[in-house]
């Protein structure tokens, strides 16, 4: 019984390791790592909003960036594109991680 019980909870902590960020996640995780840019994902030092949630997934940089972004962010494309109509105009990364997450994203 004792080991039926471990394996899961060892089961469910293996799902919870290989659960996919949300891109509101994914933003708010790679916020931390930078500070915001605009018009462009990465520059000199800074990030865009995706730039922040495709570091946080992925580990991406400026010289390398994903290409399929639906499917890469888990949003649709027309989602991304008012991410980065938001980023561009001045909304800060954290205001919206906000907005997506009260859109389920």
């Amino acid at each position: 019984m004792f080991v039926d019980e471990k394996a899961a909870g060892e089961a469910q902590t293996a799902e919870q390791k290989n659960r996919k960020l949300k891109l509101s996640e994914a933003i708010r995780i790679g916020a931390r790592l930078r500070p915001q840019c605009r018009e462009t994902f990465f520059w000199r030092g800074a990030s865009c909003a995706l730039g922040a949630a495709a570091e946080a997934i992925g580990g991406y940089t400026d010289e390398r960036f994903p290409t399929d972004w639906e499917s890469f962010f888990g949003a649709p494309d027309d989602i991304i594109g008012q991410v980065i109509v938001r980023n561009d105009c001045g909304h800060t990364r954290e205001r919206i991680a906000d907005w997506l997450e009260s859109n389920g994203y």
